[in-house]
């Protein structure tokens, strides 16, 4: 991508189902940052290798704090992408801030040109859609970084017996607020990645 963003970025007439978008906007008008940040931080520290100047795209940004973190660290250049319309006007004019852009969009259609960010990542995302509408948005985060670039995905691991309690406790007594959410072995997200290409 250019300096500039917005010749990268092409409309979108894709739309999510209804309902979903105005669910993520009351989680990001609620949410708080969680000492799980900080651990993404530390893995996107370890695995995005980025360069000043070049784009790091977080498909599916919420906050955004972790892509303005990283991004900061390296010097390159934040676009955040989420389907809530809350989470990027609040991100916004912080990512502009920092010579990037925050655009309304969907993960499964990205609207940026192919091989454009030389990193794309995301964490709390793809689970929560239904195969394979997982694998469409992997393929699509492949399909957006260049080539030797680096893509970053981060799901609910299937074979962690405490996190599966939570989620079930949560899920029983009706305090489970993130709608579909399906949960990965290592093999499984390896698989769909494949698929992906």
């Amino acid at each position: 991508m250019d300096a500039d963003p917005s010749p990268g970025v092409r409309s979108s007439s894709s739309a999510t189902e209804p309902g979903v978008a105005e669910e993520w906007d009351r989680i990001w008008l609620t949410r708080g940052e969680s000492d799980y940040e900080g651990a993404y931080r530390a893995i996107l520290d370890r695995h995005a290798e980025l360069a000043p100047g070049e784009w790091a795209l977080e498909a599916g940004a919420g906050s955004g704090r972790a892509l303005l973190s990283v991004c900061g660290a390296w010097g390159a250049l934040p676009l955040a992408l989420d389907v809530s319309r809350v989470a990027m006007r609040a991100l916004a004019p912080d990512v502009r801030k920092a010579g990037g852009a925050a655009v309304i969009g969907d993960v499964r259609h990205l609207p940026f040109r192919s091989g454009s960010v030389a990193c794309a990542f995301n964490s709390g995302v793809i689970e929560h859609l239904r195969p394979p509408q997982d694998t469409a948005a992997l393929a699509e985060m492949a399909r957006v970084t260049r080539k030797g670039g680096t893509i970053v995905v981060l799901v609910p691991n299937r074979l962690c017996p405490w996190f599966m309690l939570a989620k079930a406790v949560l899920r029983l007594t009706g305090k489970w607020r993130y709608g579909y959410e399906r949960s990965y072995a290592p093999w499984g997200l390896s698989a769909a990645a494949r698929r992906a290409g």
